[in-house]
């Protein structure tokens, strides 16, 4: 696709073919780290270091990113597929439906998701549960739906 470099990051046009319970999620790799991502002209928090994970549905996407450090709290892996997200006065929020493969999943049963959260501390989950945590990172269990996750710590 078409691809643009500039001082501060660049953009790309990519498309996604076809998905496969094979890895996680479609992604891009760029040659430097990422400290914000555009997705269709919308904020995309799911991406980690020089990657970024995309919905795991055919099409094509348009991301533009900036290089530096991420600050703003973003998941950087799970199996379910993300559809929306945002991060707003303190409170990361995530849509996500069952992975392509796995359209039904059964009752009870979590996936999970690897969250980055650096300088802050996970305050309430709505939506799912934390497992484990260190700091800057949690893992948490989820299923399809709305997942809330508010922060304490950096304004």
């Amino acid at each position: 696709g078409e691809v643009k470099a500039a001082s501060d990051g660049g953009s790309c046009r990519v498309k996604v073919l076809s998905e496969t319970p094979m890895i996680f999620a479609p992604r891009v790799e760029f040659a430097w780290p990422i400290a914000e991502v555009e997705l269709d002209g919308k904020p995309w928090l799911y991406f980690d270091d020089k990657h970024v994970f995309l919905p795991q549905s055919r099409g094509e996407y348009m991301l533009r990113v900036r290089k530096g450090e991420a600050s703003a709290p973003r998941l950087t892996r799970t199996h379910l597929n993300i559809e929306s997200m945002s991060f707003s006065g303190g409170e990361l929020s995530l849509q996500a439906a069952a992975p392509p493969w796995r359209p039904k999943i059964p009752e009870g049963l979590r996936l999970t998701a690897q969250i980055e959260h650096p300088g802050r501390e996970m305050a309430e989950i709505t939506g799912g549960k934390k497992i484990k945590g260190i700091e800057g990172k949690s893992i948490i269990g989820l299923a399809p739906g709305t997942i809330k996750v508010r922060f304490k710590g950096k304004k």
